[in-house]
């Protein structure tokens, strides 16, 4: 069979020119360089027509669920993002499955593309008479179609501009995301209080669990994940300065808060019971009654019950950003609140800090001019050592 150039091979084959080129570039299809013209100088792409029918043969007897199967394998072992997928495998798939059900589709590679992911997003505005998907569903399915996508890009079924077309498709909220804080000191001691004494069946193990992780996370500025895998060695007692493992085992040193030194105090005697009791050799520091270290499932269920038999909007993450609220009442600069909470950029840092509204009301009616009682205050701290340290 003969040799022909790209702009024959796609009157031949239906796939466009370009396409064919990258498949030629990328080894998917075994092409040479050929004269444009005989005898010309200028070189371009050209395929057998023996290697296309059996590129497009192959093509054809690849079915969906094969493609499917092999997609789930690769997230499973670490194929497509390098190292092996757990939860997010297995919300992929679901996702997927879902966005064939809702779109009302026989599934097919050729619907992935970025039209029909804007009419997924569009079925699901306020003014559709059937609304059910909210941002985090409509973020999950973006990000299996996208991770499909990519599998077939790595089989040669798609190429990376059909990766970058899902990319193109904006995903906007439609509505502002809901951010749980405890704006100011009273409200951070009425949650303190109400667990000290909601009993509620509890007894004194679980009471002063939980009041350990209110502590790490509202003076320490812990997130859950960091707060289960905080060790005994990263306490520094003699300098007061702990060690955080945060995301992507970035590093930071902050400076233990005298409530919660005070807190891991009271807490410690109890956890050496409990080691005591299973034999455990976990160096967590906080540890569950059977001795295994507290998982993020067990942090957040533990935190979301107490708030809502208190009546209080809140998550662990809510927190975390009652931290930063509390240390900008205290007026601890942003810079250093970045620095405590492991921020990358400012702008996280400041988008975490709900100033509180009855102390701007009462510093614009002074016209700026500080209390007499934060004077006094910023005289006491700057007489003190800061017990915050920073790296």
């Amino acid at each position: 069979m003969p040799i022909i150039q790209l702009v024959e091979a796609e009157r031949y084959s239906g796939i466009p020119a370009d396409t064919l080129k990258k498949y030629c570039q990328r080894g998917i299809l075994k092409g040479v360089k050929v004269p444009k013209k005989p005898g010309g100088t200028f070189m371009v792409w050209a395929v057998d027509t023996d290697v296309l029918n059996e590129y497009l043969g192959k093509q054809g007897e690849i079915t969906y669920t094969t493609l499917y199967n092999g997609w789930k394998v690769a997230m499973l072992n670490g194929t497509l993002t390098g190292k092996p997928m757990g939860k997010g495998a297995k919300a992929n798939i679901w996702s997927l499955d879902k966005y064939w059900e809702r779109m009302g589709l026989q599934p097919d590679i050729k619907e992935i593309n970025g039209k029909r992911l804007r009419e997924f997003y569009g079925m699901w505005e306020p003014n559709h008479a059937e609304r059910q998907c909210f941002y985090a569903t409509k973020d999950h399915t973006r990000k299996a179609l996208l991770s499909f996508t990519k599998y077939l890009v790595l089989e040669g079924l798609k190429m990376p501009a059909d990766v970058d077309d899902l990319k193109a498709v904006p995903l906007k909220r439609l509505y502002p995301p809901k951010k749980t804080v405890l704006p100011t000191e009273k409200s951070i001691q009425t949650l303190l209080s109400f667990n000290e004494s909601w009993r509620h069946g509890r007894g004194y193990f679980d009471y002063v669990l939980t009041h350990t992780l209110l502590h790490m996370m509202i003076f320490g500025g812990f997130r859950s994940e960091e707060a289960a895998r905080f060790k005994l060695e990263h306490i520094d007692w003699d300098n007061g300065i702990i060690t955080i493992y945060g995301k992507n085992n970035k590093i930071r040193q902050v400076g233990l808060w005298p409530e919660l030194r005070q807190q891991l105090e009271i807490w410690l005697p109890t956890r050496a019971e409990i080691v005591e009791k299973t034999g455990t050799k976990a160096t967590n520091v906080v540890l569950q009654a059977k001795g295994v270290p507290i998982t993020y499932n067990a942090l957040y269920l533990r935190i979301k019950r107490l708030a809502k038999a208190a009546g209080i909007s809140i998550t662990p993450h809510g927190l975390r950003r009652s931290c930063a609220t509390f240390l900008e009442n205290k007026g601890m600069p942003w810079s250093m609140i970045k620095a405590i909470l492991g921020h990358a950029d400012i702008k996280t840092t400041q988008s975490y800090v709900m100033t509180d509204e009855r102390k701007a009301v009462e510093y614009m009616v002074r016209g700026g001019a500080p209390l007499v009682e934060e004077v006094k205050k910023a005289e006491e701290a700057q007489a003190m050592p800061n017990p915050w340290r920073y790296v």
